[in-house]
């Protein structure tokens, strides 16, 4: 069927730029891993939004924050989350990737609560979509 509308309040451009492949996302910070200052398996934070949504990019961009935003105050006493929200590691590692559709997202959604992965998924209100999710932060190894 078709995409739910975009939420209010989500005025940007036409079109959402498109996620990086996983590959491509977990290479993307190779610039911080050069300058020396994070471990060979910093804490990450992955973000995951639905590609098939068909929001302005504004709308999309105000999902993953949301998403964030929400792990921050859920996770503001573990140890982990603690320290990379204070860059106690020089740097906030965040990975951005795409799920295809509401089946792919379900199915990471999943895996992850199997893994034990804590994450939170943004379910966007009025429209009761669920466009995004964050994992709490963790080393990347565990991610993987």
């Amino acid at each position: 069927g078709q995409p739910p509308p975009a939420p209010s309040g989500g005025e940007a451009c036409a079109e959402a730029a498109p996620a990086a492949s996983p590959a491509a996302a977990a290479s993307s910070d190779g610039a911080a891993e050069e300058g020396g200052s994070s471990p060979k398996d910093p804490l990450v934070m992955f973000v995951v939004l639905r590609k098939d949504l068909d929001w302005p990019a504004g709308a999309m961009v105000n999902q993953a924050c949301h998403a964030c935003t929400a792990v921050t105050w859920e996770a503001k006493e573990d140890p982990e989350a603690v320290e990379y929200f204070t860059e106690a590691e020089g740097q906030m590692t965040t990975v951005t990737m795409g799920a295809a559709d509401l089946t792919q997202f379900n199915k990471l959604t999943e895996k992850l609560k199997t893994a034990g992965v804590p994450h939170r998924v943004w379910t966007e209100q009025p429209e009761n979509v669920p466009s995004s999710l964050a994992t709490w932060p963790r080393r990347r190894s565990m991610l993987q």
